[in-house]
């Protein structure tokens, strides 16, 4: 695609609220007359490809994006309230060096136990 630029900037954590938030807004464009109406709409809007936007709308759960910014901005949802994936894991490993290796051990069992949820 002529013109398209590679987001960059940091990872925004993407969870399914906020995708059924921004097809909610699609949606509501459609019905309105109002662009972006659509996923490919929106893709051009943001200068990145149909299948990135589809793609990331249609994978349910949570997904990391850096077009949650641009996309926020042309669907009048406002700059990200999450923490980018990047500051998180920097927060996280500041703390970790904190814990005591018991405590490390709890956390690697929490994190087990949540991700064996999934």
């Amino acid at each position: 695609m002529a013109g398209q630029a590679r987001p960059d900037g940091p990872m925004w954590v993407a969870d399914q609220a906020w995708k059924d938030e921004v097809r909610a807004r699609l949606e509501a464009n459609r019905v309105a007359g109002k662009s972006p109406r659509n996923m490919r709409e929106l893709a051009l809007a943001i200068h990145t490809t149909p299948p990135a936007v589809s793609t990331l709308l249609k994978k349910a759960g949570v997904s990391q994006t850096r077009l949650m910014p641009s996309i926020n901005e042309q669907l009048g949802i406002g700059r990200p309230e999450l923490v980018s994936v990047d500051e998180a894991r920097a927060s996280m490993d500041r703390d970790w060096k904190k814990l005591t290796p018991e405590e490390r051990e709890t956390v690697r069992g929490l994190v087990r136990a949540l991700a064996g949820k999934r």
